[in-house]
């Protein structure tokens, strides 16, 4: 399994989808998964992916594209302003950018460069990361399809934190057929100074699972709680599901990105009759 994460998945194209996310599966669970009758979420979210075409989705999955899409939903408030968008890193004028930023491919997940002194930026390197990552095409990863075709391009936006500790609180907030039924919330107060991911209930209650390899935390309501589930249910609508992010700066609710396949089918609950509960909740 680590030898295979090391090989660029781009050399696994020609294995067909259905193959290919079987045979992941079947490495993180040391068993085939019965995607033609699905049970559990993450025999479901294969499905989904393989399965589950709405063209909204691929604007809803651009990085770039999300904050129009939003904003003419009437949700503009809830989006992380933009200082830049550009079609190479070259592109790039690193003199005119504020002191923090953070510069994003809108092709994928986890194509993030947080920026928060530029004095300690090493420009060159960053232009080397962002030239890499715009070369690769993220459906490979997990054969997301979203990310398929999308018009690559880099964007930097503002910088926002917690005035506490200088980090994030993160709030995913699943929705399935409309209905909030599972929020997770990512932050990095273990003992130990690892990210925690916790989930709750829509009322905020913990409920009695974690994920394999994570920890759990105690986490305070949030504000915006009834909020953000208004806003998730508007964005929902007639999408079997979607995963909506929330951050909270200095007071203020901002929108993260909103997701289709978490993890592309591979979360192990512990126990693991919640992967089965969670897999109740999506028909497909």
């Amino acid at each position: 399994m680590r030898l295979l994460r090391k090989i660029p998945k781009k050399y696994f194209a020609f294995i067909p989808s259905k193959i290919y996310l079987s045979l992941r599966f079947l490495f993180y669970y040391k068993k085939f998964p019965n995607i033609k009758k699905a049970v559990s979420f993450d025999e479901k979210m294969i499905s989904f992916i393989l399965n589950y075409r709405n063209p909204l989705m691929i604007t809803m999955s651009d990085k770039y594209l999300i904050k129009d899409y939003l904003t003419k939903k009437g949700l503009g408030q809830y989006v992380v302003p933009l200082l830049g968008v550009y079609k190479q890193a070259s592109d790039i004028n690193f003199s005119k950018l504020p002191n923090q930023f953070v510069l994003k491919c809108n092709h994928g997940c986890g194509f993030n460069i947080i920026v928060k002194d530029k004095k300690t930026l090493n420009i060159n390197d960053t232009i080397k990361q962002l030239d890499k990552w715009m070369f690769m095409n993220h459906y490979y990863h997990a054969r997301e399809w979203v990310y398929k075709n999308i018009k690559r391009l880099i964007i930097c936006e503002e910088y926002i934190s917690d005035k506490e500790n200088g980090n994030l609180t993160d709030y995913k907030f699943s929705f399935f057929h409309g209905q909030c039924k599972i929020i997770h919330v990512i932050s990095g107060r273990t003992s130990d100074g690892k990210i925690a991911v916790t989930p709750y209930t829509p009322s905020f209650k913990k409920m009695p699972f974690r994920y394999k390899n994570y920890e759990t935390d105690n986490v305070e309501k949030p504000k915006f709680l009834q909020e953000m589930i208004t806003i998730g249910n508007n964005l929902s609508k007639e999408l079997p599901f979607i995963r909506v992010d929330f951050y909270i700066s200095y007071g203020k609710l901002y929108i993260g990105e909103l997701s289709f396949f978490p993890n592309a089918g591979l979360a192990s609950c512990v126990p693991d009759k919640y992967n089965k509960i969670m897999g109740d909740w999506l028909n497909i």
